[in-house]
């Protein structure tokens, strides 16, 4: 039993009814998409190649001549395995698997350009701007090869529409920050969880080239022994090093010391010359003060022997004459 049947059977309206006469069911009928899911397509990775331009057909015709040629002549050696890809379209750019690779993401502010050629009918590709060596950036063009020509199609103009969609989606989130920055007004917490512009366009912080990266750790015996000698390797040079600092200190310590001895004994034996040749001037001068004195008793002697042999003199001849 279909559902006019059912209808018809429990209805209790005069008139017959049938899912043509209601127009409510018409006008609820239609659909509308409102955002697309991720599309994913499996395809083979061609590689990729350095270019100088970022935008414009003279980005890709080189690099995809250079590409077609590398993979044809890979191709038709024997044993050749292609690098298979699972390639995803998303919101935020592109979102490749490999087996040989992992997983690699190419964010949409990094996607300067993507495309489809008439030469080249089942290759979708797209330049990326990506971070080189010292961190100089560097333009690469990436190509895959789809099974069919209207997925390269519908993969390239999907692209362009997830880029412009995010770009305009990154610029209205700035300029709803910007115009709140300047009326010193807060963002509602609804907005704020709604608008998710800057999310699609560039990576999140935590997600960036900057952000300190995770590793799995793996615990192993031999690995754990082997890192254990190799730091007690380590603290033993270090202690050898620290006992030659403190050595080369004391040495230098000691060497110090004796110097000071030396200049302490050269002191010593100046000072001791010093009141050598001050005890041997003060001896001169007191033989020289005892010489000047014997001098002047021996002429005050003589004085007075002179006077003492006149004044005998004089008592005798006054003795003469009173005699």
């Amino acid at each position: 039993m279909d559902i006019e049947d059912f209808i018809m059977t429990k209805s209790s309206f005069p008139f017959q009814l049938t899912l043509s006469s209601l127009k409510f069911w018409k006008k609820h009928s239609s659909s509308i998409t409102i955002n697309e899911g991720d599309s994913t397509q499996k395809v083979v990775y061609l590689g990729n190649v350095l270019t100088a331009w970022a935008k414009g057909d003279q980005s890709v015709n080189r690099a995809l001549e250079t590409l077609w040629t590398n993979f044809n002549r890979k191709n038709s050696k024997k044993n050749n395995d292609p690098i298979q890809m699972r390639l995803t379209i998303r919101n935020s750019g592109l979102k490749a698997e490999t087996r040989q690779f992992g997983l690699t993401e190419y964010w949409a502010n990094r996607i300067t350009y993507c495309c489809w050629r008439n030469n080249y009918p089942k290759v979708f590709c797209w330049v990326y701007r990506h971070v080189g060596r010292r961190g100089k950036p560097e333009l690469r063009c990436h190509a895959v090869l789809c099974q069919k020509e209207e997925s390269a199609k519908r993969m390239a103009r999907l692209l362009e529409q997830r880029l412009a969609m995010a770009l305009r989606e990154f610029l209205r989130e700035k300029m709803l920050r910007q115009r709140a920055r300047m009326s010193l007004m807060e963002i509602p917490v609804r907005k704020l969880l709604l608008v998710k512009g800057m999310a699609n366009f560039r990576p999140p912080i935590e997600r960036s080239r900057s952000a300190p990266r995770l590793v799995s750790i793996v615990e192993e015996t031999e690995e754990e022994q082997e890192e254990e000698d190799e730091m007690i390797k380590l603290f033993q040079k270090q202690l050898d090093l620290e006992e030659e600092e403190d050595f080369a200190e004391l040495s230098s310590i000691s060497l110090g010391e004796e110097e000071e001895e030396e200049e302490d004994d050269d002191d010593l034996v100046r000072f001791v010359q010093s009141k050598l040749f001050a005890l041997q001037n003060a001896k001169n001068r007191d033989d020289e003060d005892d010489e000047n004195d014997s001098a002047i008793d021996s002429e005050s002697f003589k004085s007075d022997e002179i006077v003492c042999n006149n004044r005998t003199s004089e008592i005798k001849s006054e003795n003469g004459n009173e005699s």
